[in-house]
């Protein structure tokens, strides 16, 4: 799935991209501001996977991110984002696992939502689904019932009863 004429009709129909990082192949899927983004890219994944059967999308990335990273991508030192970590006020999101010899790393998407909210960063440029977009996105891709569709079959089975 990873020569030239692939990856340009994915582009070009999509807007996705493929990638590689520690030995995966990833396809990211740009997605503009939309009022409904989880069916967006249930309906982009859907088409993909018609296209192209051997893609298998799994759930969104996790763009995990350490200190450095977050004071990289917002243009203030290593120490700023100390600090932040140590508010009492206005509280950091929870670490989102460490790695390595202890580095803590965070979810960018949770960071993301906190700069935005809390510090008034500007972050126009980029666009995250919102952490509960993410676990819908998610549970649609590894085809887990939402409430909605588990009450809809209950009430057909109870109608044909």
């Amino acid at each position: 799935m990873s020569d030239d004429a692939t990856a340009c009709r994915l582009y070009e129909q999509w807007g996705a991209e493929l990638a590689t990082k520690n030995d995966v192949t990833m396809l990211l899927l740009t997605i503009d501001d939309t009022d409904d983004i989880i069916s967006t890219v249930a309906d982009s994944i859907s088409q993909i996977t018609l296209a192209f059967p051997e893609v298998v999308a799994e759930s969104v990335y996790r763009d995990l991110v350490s200190l450095s990273d977050i004071a990289d991508r917002v243009g203030v030192t290593k120490e700023a984002v100390r600090k932040w970590t140590m508010l009492t006020t206005t509280p950091f999101p929870h670490q989102f696992s460490t790695i390595g010899a202890g580095q803590k790393v965070w979810d960018w998407i949770d960071v993301y939502d906190w700069l935005t909210q809390v510090k008034k960063f500007d972050m126009e440029d980029e666009f995250l689904p919102t952490r509960k977009q993410v676990i819908a996105i998610d549970a649609y891709l590894a085809r887990i019932p939402d409430c909605i569709e588990l009450e809809w079959n209950h009430l057909q089975l109870k109608a044909q009863a």
